[in-house]
């Protein structure tokens, strides 16, 4: 099964997104975990600090998707015996974790593949999530588009890397959105498969009219651009839907208005209809 079977396979039980939510004393509790594999999630070049740090900032960007504050992170080590380096990697935990005023609670260490499961907690006085578009609201994207996958495509500019290394969640935009937006998303798998499923969950139609890509991607990939910001993973932007009476708002999160939603379904540019590509686990 691949990654999207097993997900509305567990959907059967009750769970209507991929995180969780609930109230308490008129504020949401929101939760989510997300792993990161050593052996596919992390280039080489990558010092083990940093790959700490990001085992915490993947897990923030899903609490920005939310409009959450984060309170508190948690992660399960899973390591090989001969692997002595271990510290390095809580320091980069502990360092982004502090960076986002978040609390750093411990987790739990086992013996195996290199791999840091991170579980992640925050708190919103309202929730966005990913079914929630509405018909005539604005789609927008924070941010730029393409520089990861430039980065493991085509050079390891310094330009490209800065998004792979240190990518920058969105929370404080995803804070000041919670009190505007219908739906959100983080790109974390493609902005391709990221609005497929705004699409598919709010059974609307999204019209795609352009995309926030980086110029040094325009500059390296000439007409693959669009295709290269369209399928890149790992970006941690936030695609999210907004009434037009918003726009200032949209300007606030430093966002670029990419597209309508309309009645229907699917997400189209220039009348072709967009696959859901990007990352997929076990495909």
């Amino acid at each position: 099964m691949k990654e999207t079977d097993i997900i509305n396979y567990i959907k059967k039980f009750g769970i209507e997104d991929e995180d969780a939510a609930y109230i308490k004393n008129d504020e949401y509790l929101c939760f989510t975990t997300d792993t990161l594999v050593f052996s596919t999630d992390v280039p080489e070049e990558m010092d083990l600090k940093t790959v700490g740090r990001k085992s915490v900032l993947m897990n923030l960007s899903d609490l920005a998707a939310m409009g959450c504050k984060p309170l508190l992170f948690l992660c399960s080590l899973n390591l090989p015996r001969d692997f002595s380096d271990i510290k390095k990697v809580i320091d980069g935990i502990h360092s982004a974790c502090k960076e986002y005023n978040m609390k750093y609670a411990g987790g739990d260490v086992n013996e195996g593949e290199l791999s840091i499961s991170g579980f992640a907690v925050g708190k919103s006085k309202r929730i966005l999530r990913r079914n929630a578009a509405k018909e005539d609201d604005l789609v927008c994207i924070t941010g730029d588009l393409g520089r990861v996958y430039c980065y493991f495509k085509e050079a390891k500019r310094d330009i490209f890397k800065e998004k792979v290394f240190n990518p920058v969640p969105r929370i404080k935009e995803g804070q000041i959105l919670s009190s505007y937006a219908n739906a959100c998303i983080d790109i974390s798998d493609g902005a391709s498969k990221e609005l497929n499923l705004i699409s598919e969950l709010s059974n609307v139609k999204i019209e795609l009219e352009t995309l926030p890509i980086h110029p040094s991607v325009i500059e390296i990939s000439k007409e693959k651009a669009f295709d290269y910001a369209l399928n890149s993973g790992e970006e941690f932007e936030l695609i999210f839907t907004i009434p037009k009476k918003y726009k200032n708002v949209i300007e606030k999160v430093n966002a670029t208005v990419v597209g309508r939603v309309k009645s229907g379904e699917g997400v189209f540019y220039k009348g072709k209809k967009i696959e859901k590509k990007g990352w997929e686990h076990l495909c």
